[in-house]
């Protein structure tokens, strides 16, 4: 699939551009050389726009290569984290809170099992998706970005993964982990389990370190009304239990004209039990999709039910 000569056979001290060199073949052949350009190599010819071949299978192993040695000058932080409705997907929100801080000053590699986090993430930088904890791509991406900082965002982690983490990185940073392996981590951040989150030597915790949008901080502190018109529910971005439905069933047995507003995530997994309490309800119901200025929606309303993660 392709040869690249950045990792050890090419001195990062030259400073030359790196140029890839995707050969005309199918699947194509590449070639990363430091700032020379091959006209024909081995005879054969270049495809000029490496979009022409994103419709490979695996062929985020060929964007990264390309995006990679683009921004090669940028520092390098890589990210491990997963969501989708079973797991919850406050740590992909959270990723991507410190993703868009980042994005402008720094190069960006995510690395997940999971589909949804792959798509929510691919705008802020370079992501891969594996299977395995073992996956020769995920090892060969970690090896070759040459990242100083490695960011855990997960509650738990493969404890051969940690391993591999550490020894290709100078600091790895763990966010809410609260399983075995707590001294792998130089820094830990525990927002929502202050108790039983990591404790390295370098522990920080408490609701003040939580990781939230930048929209929250362009509202001032609303006011709390005793008249209540006004009802939102949020369950996170999956609401794993389906808790949604129950809630909106519940709150139609009190004999108030509520205005009921619903909030449903990307991972949203409960579509017909939604349809089914949206034609039994008695209260006027709004039901929202992946909401992109949550506080903006937020302040609108008297109360919230929601759950006890970053929502």
């Amino acid at each position: 699939w392709g040869t690249n000569n950045y990792g050890k056979s090419w001195n990062k001290s030259i400073k030359l551009t790196p140029i890839y060199h995707p050969i005309a073949l199918k699947p194509p052949i590449g070639i990363v050389t430091p700032g020379i350009l091959m006209q024909n190599p081995f005879g054969m010819s270049l495809i000029k726009d490496p979009s022409s071949w994103s419709n490979y299978k695996d062929t985020e192993t060929h964007e990264w290569i390309y995006n990679g040695l683009k921004d090669n000058s940028k520092p390098q932080i890589i990210f491990r984290v997963d969501g989708n409705q079973q797991l919850g997907m406050g740590h992909v929100y959270r990723v991507m809170n410190i993703a868009k801080k980042l994005q402008k000053n720094y190069s960006l590699l995510f690395i997940t099992k999971t589909l949804i986090a792959k798509k929510m993430l691919s705008p802020f930088g370079n992501c891969i998706l594996f299977r395995k904890n073992n996956s020769k791509l995920l090892k060969s991406s970690v090896k070759n970005f040459n990242s100083n900082i490695i960011i855990v965002d997960k509650l738990f982690e493969n404890q051969n993964l940690l391993n591999f983490f550490k020894l290709h990185t100078k600091k790895l940073i763990g966010i809410d982990y609260t399983s075995k392996n707590f001294s792998k981590f130089d820094i830990s951040l525990n927002m929502l389990y202050s108790k039983s989150g990591s404790k390295s030597k370098k522990n920080y915790s408490g609701f003040k370190y939580s990781i939230i949008n930048n929209d929250f901080y362009n509202f001032n502190p609303i006011s709390i009304n005793k008249k209540i018109n006004s009802i939102l529910i949020l369950q996170g971005g999956s609401d794993t239990h389906c808790l949604i439905p129950k809630i909106i069933k519940t709150i139609n047995q009190i004999p108030k004209n509520f205005k009921i507003t619903t909030i449903l995530g990307p991972s949203f997994s409960c579509k017909k039990m939604i349809d089914e309490i949206k034609n039994d309800t008695s209260k006027k119901l709004r039901i929202l999709k992946n909401v992109e200025n949550m506080a903006k929606e937020m302040i609108n309303h008297d109360i919230a039910i929601t759950g006890g993660g970053l929502s």
